[in-house]
């Protein structure tokens, strides 16, 4: 018997050993919670299969990045926008690609596109201002 893939928290507290990343065969299933991705494989399966992804490249140790989980957990359960979470420390390559300098860094991709790199610790109005100007 298969496992739900339902089952499984999705959350930045996951084991970086396994994706995290729900199964998309719906796109318009929009997750309500941030997922912890591990790496540019996953944020391109998202990518692909929704039309709005908001990254934020956190750390455990990073204390902004921290403040800024409840805003991302409001906007996974309050918008169609998928978000995600790539901790630094283990996506090295992903943030290494994607040159991110500082802490928290959010990326907002559009149809697969960057379309916004906010630097820094943002608000839940700010957040949602820039994911509705890009997506219009």
């Amino acid at each position: 018997m298969s496992e739900d893939p339902d089952s499984a928290p999705m959350s930045a507290e996951s084991p970086s050993t396994e994706s995290t990343v729900p199964d998309s065969s719906s796109p318009e299933s929009t997750p309500t919670e941030p997922i912890a991705i591990t790496g540019a494989t996953d944020l391109d399966a998202l990518c692909e299969s929704h039309h709005t992804v908001l990254v934020a490249f956190t750390a455990e140790w990073c204390g902004p990045c921290q403040g800024m989980k409840p805003a991302l957990n409001a906007l996974a359960r309050e918008t169609e926008t998928v978000v995600v979470t790539a901790d630094v420390d283990e996506c090295e390559s992903l943030a290494s690609d994607h040159a991110i300098r500082q802490l928290p860094t959010q990326l907002v991709f559009v149809d697969g596109e960057l379309a916004e790199q906010l630097v820094g610790s943002q608000t839940e109005t700010r957040l949602r201002r820039t994911i509705t100007s890009v997506r219009n």
